[in-house]
């Protein structure tokens, strides 16, 4: 299905046997094709693209239809997506601005962070993949949308060790992090003596 890589991380995927289809689609380009469906006014392609998402599900009306369409196209498997979804849009004359890459055997694709893909096994694939966080993504890895204290107390010793410079405008934030997982820690430990007192 398209989505974006979680905690603002790049990635790569290398392909060791077979091949993969991919489609990259910036945030706004996704934004741009939902807006494009839902103003055609095309109901067969509606009540389609709701069948291709929630197969026997009825397209729901919707006051911005072009979020629910957005959400739609975020709920399509990459099989649909390639053999249905465009040839569908093509059809309808609806252009999707998008990348796509065609992935053989021993090659490498690199995904920056914040950019929606799909990947389709063309045939039997064998693939690895590993997610990044780099120089260029780290102070949004730091400050992922959700706080949780250890994950971004992780972030920023990780950060203060490769790339120190980068983290100062984060040094409130993960000072921060650092004394509420001290905080939570103390607090489990209390728990867990209760409990034992409790026995």
């Amino acid at each position: 299905m398209l989505h974006i890589d979680p905690d603002s991380t790049a990635y790569w995927n290398a392909v060791v046997h077979g091949r993969k289809r991919w489609m990259f689609l910036r945030p706004e380009e996704l934004d741009a094709a939902a807006a494009a469906i839902a103003a055609s006014g095309n109901e067969v392609l509606l009540d389609s693209l709701a069948q291709l998402a929630e197969p026997g599900a009825a397209r729901k009306p919707r006051k911005n239809l072009a979020s629910w369409v957005r959400e739609l196209l975020q709920q399509i498997t990459a099989v649909r997506w390639f053999s249905q979804l465009l040839p569908m849009l093509h059809q309808a004359d609806i252009t999707v601005a998008a990348e796509e890459a065609l992935v053989e055997a021993g090659e490498l694709i690199y995904g920056p962070p914040g950019v929606f893909h799909i990947a389709l096994a063309l045939e039997d694939s064998v693939g690895c993949s590993e997610q990044l966080v780099d120089e260029g993504n780290v102070l949004r890895f730091v400050q992922d949308e959700e706080y949780r204290p250890a994950f971004a107390h992780l972030g920023c010793a990780a950060g203060r060790a490769l790339w120190p410079e980068l983290l100062e405008p984060l040094a409130e934030f993960c000072a921060r992090a650092a004394s509420d997982l001290k905080r939570l820690a103390a607090g489990a430990g209390r728990s867990k003596g209760r409990r034992k007192a409790e026995l």
